[in-house]
């Protein structure tokens, strides 16, 4: 980020929306979620404990194949996940189970995420109170 994006940005905020417009774009070029959330985390320095991150990942991972492969994981994926049911007809295995067990893990590390960006002081407190 160059000086002059900085003063033409004119207010605190519109540098805070430039600084994160540009992590983020620069971040949403990598492919590979894993990869993705650990630049992320090294960028911003918020060592990621990597149990919570391994925890999720089969559900972040399974978020492409449901939308790309009509739920239908490659071998990667199985071997990487086995704990992940498939069906008979190939497709992972959505029922209650599967989604409580996604929602709780993505949470948990959505949580880990808000917590360590806290105690890194990258959140201001107006924003954590909802103010202006």
């Amino acid at each position: 980020i160059h000086a002059k994006e900085i003063l033409q940005a004119g207010s605190w905020d519109a540098v805070i929306r430039l600084i994160s417009d540009k992590i983020f774009r620069a971040l949403e070029n990598e492919r590979n979620t894993r990869s993705l959330i650990n630049k992320m985390s090294v960028r911003v320095g918020l060592q990621l404990e990597e149990n919570v991150l391994t925890a999720a990942m089969p559900y972040l991972d399974a978020r492409h194949i449901l939308v790309h492969r009509d739920g239908k994981p490659d071998d990667l994926y199985v071997r990487s996940y086995p704990d992940v049911p498939i069906a008979r007809n190939g497709a992972i295995t959505m029922n209650f189970d599967f989604v409580t067990r996604a929602r709780n893990a993505v949470k948990a590390l959505a949580e880990h995420i808000d917590a360590r960006m806290i105690d890194a002081g990258l959140v201001r407190q107006q924003d954590i109170a909802g103010q202006r």
